[in-house]
């Protein structure tokens, strides 16, 4: 079996809007049991990207259900407003015992420590979202997970990353009250 990988990035293009309103998106990367629903919250234990709506609107790093970064995000940072579709780029990244996240290219939390990080091969990747009574779109497009040295950090070899890239069209979340 591969080694669970010491660093990785995960990225992929997110909307949100097309409605009035919900209560975000979240990306989830650790032990997640099977049928465990995943909201804007996340879902099991380990590592958590919140990208909160709905009058929350902040984004939030979290480790093993502790918040370790938090930022307020201004109501038209995540959601489109109208009927323009405004794609948002957002970028997980893990190196060297920390996690930098970033949002169309702006960095929301740079290089938070994640002390006790420790992949194990029985982590997943996971996104989820939620739009309680309201009604926004969640649609995510080009995700893309990326694992090995070449992703980047202290001492990485450009071109020995093993990369598993996954592509989807409009995935649409499923949403639940």
């Amino acid at each position: 079996p591969a080694a669970v990988p010491a660093r990785f990035v995960a990225s992929f293009r997110l909307f949100v809007g097309h409605g009035d309103g919900g209560n975000g998106v979240s990306f989830s990367y650790g032990e997640i049991p099977d049928g465990e629903y995943i909201d804007e919250f996340g879902a099991g234990s380990g590592l958590r990207l919140q990208l909160r709506t709905a009058g929350a609107d902040q984004a939030a790093l979290v480790f093993n259900e502790t918040v370790r970064a938090s930022v307020p995000l201004g109501a038209s940072q995540l959601r489109s407003s109208g009927h323009d579709a405004v794609w948002r780029d957002v970028e997980l990244r893990y190196a060297d015992g920390a996690v930098e996240a970033s949002l169309d290219g702006l960095s929301l939390f740079g290089r938070v420590p994640v002390p006790g990080f420790e992949p194990q091969r029985s982590w997943r990747f996971a996104l989820g979202a939620r739009t309680s009574a309201l009604s926004d779109y969640h649609w995510v497009d080009d995700l893309r997970l990326r694992r090995g040295a070449g992703v980047g950090g202290e001492g990485a070899m450009p071109g020995s990353a093993i990369t598993k890239p996954v592509s989807y069209t409009h995935l649409t979340l499923p949403t639940k009250a």
